[in-house]
């Protein structure tokens, strides 16, 4: 059983280089479509994070990325 703070998808890890929220939300569909994740599963993360995008809350957008992949290098609060 995975720890519970875990992500949903621990095999897929994903670096973020960019600052731009959108970028994040972008590299973790990536990851999601090169996995062969369901495109109804992608939909639900997608809607999950452009929530926060919306909101204007990218510390928001990064904790839904850590949801559902595994941050690499560079996925962390220094990307805010």
């Amino acid at each position: 059983m995975p720890p519970l703070d875990a992500p949903r998808y621990p095999d897929l890890t994903v670096s973020l280089r960019s600052h731009h929220p959108l970028a994040w939300v972008s590299a973790t569909r990536y990851a999601l479509r090169g996995a062969g994740i369901e495109p109804a599963e992608i939909d639900r993360f997608t809607a999950e994070a452009a929530e926060q995008v919306i909101a204007e809350r990218p510390e928001a957008v990064l904790s839904v990325c850590s949801r559902w992949i595994r941050l690499g290098s560079g996925g962390s609060a220094d990307m805010l």
